[in-house]
């Protein structure tokens, strides 16, 4: 019987979660870009909620953190309409602070219905293996009917 990597050794793969969150920030970077027009620098941070809670569903923590700090500075220098002057970064930096305290409990959440999926999946796989070792069959295949 071969070994097993953990879900959470398997989730903390740092290049890959770098393959999957630089696509999902620029994703999510266009999409706001297109969106420009109607919202100018209203919510510059919406999308990337959304892509937070991707990145946190499909690879854990780590990968939601890091699409949570580039959204952020991505945000930031892009949609929030900050001329670049330290004397206008305070209302920025507040937008940009609540957007990560907002991402952050989306996080927390988007890990833990991973891991609650993870725990889930894992009983259906071992239900579905025992039941085909009492039929019979060395494996778990579908029949034709």
């Amino acid at each position: 019987m071969g070994t097993q990597v953990s879900n959470t050794a398997a989730a903390f793969r740092p290049m890959l979660c770098l393959v999957v969150a630089l696509p999902l920030i620029v994703a999510f970077t266009v999409a706001r870009t297109v969106l420009i027009p109607v919202l100018g620098t209203q919510s510059p941070y919406m999308l990337y909620v959304a892509a937070v809670l991707i990145a946190g569903f499909a690879r854990g923590g780590f990968c939601g953190f890091l699409v949570m700090l580039g959204g952020g500075v991505t945000g930031l220098m892009l949609f929030t309409g900050w001329d670049r002057s330290l004397a206008t970064l305070g209302s920025p930096l507040v937008s940009l602070i609540c957007f990560w305290a907002v991402a952050a409990l989306a996080l927390m959440m988007a890990n833990e219905l991973r891991r609650h999926a993870n725990v889930t999946f894992n009983r259906l796989r071992r239900q579905v293996d025992a039941a085909s070792a009492r039929s019979g069959e060395g494996s778990a295949t579908q029949r034709v009917a």
